[in-house]
């Protein structure tokens, strides 16, 4: 018997005998069980963990931004030069865009170039 157990079953013992004393110790036993299988599993999930969390990056401050995307050609070379992926430049130089901050237009690379007459015709015919 666990020591858990131990104390479960003296502390029912100290109780007036009724209908509940058993189920008492189940439950409490129940409990126990799953408190010992909880720390198994930790152990388990600790031992498997090779590698350290990753580490967070720092947040690029508006001013080193801005200053490195203005003067590069490239959403790329704005990415190699403050060690952040290109979605990232391409989702915050929107985003300074929407808050109305004047960055230079940048083409992007392979982009999918778009007949806006042919796709305003398109629209047209569909509100018909």
């Amino acid at each position: 018997m666990t020591k858990l157990e131990n104390v479960v079953v003296n502390d029912v013992n100290n109780v007036d005998k009724s209908d509940n004393v058993q189920t008492i110790v189940i439950k409490d036993k129940k409990m126990a069980d799953k408190k010992m299988d909880t720390k198994k599993m930790d152990t388990k999930k600790m031992a498997s963990k090779d590698t350290q969390p990753k580490k967070r990056k720092k947040t690029i401050p508006m001013k080193d931004f801005i200053i490195a995307y203005q003067k590069s050609s490239s959403h790329q070379e704005v990415a190699d030069i403050l060690d952040m992926s290109v979605q990232n430049v391409y989702t915050r130089a929107r985003a300074y865009r929407t808050m109305k901050i004047n960055l230079k237009e940048m083409p992007r690379k392979n982009g999918v170039k778009i007949n806006v007459d042919e796709a305003n015709k398109i629209i047209a015919e569909l509100t018909k």
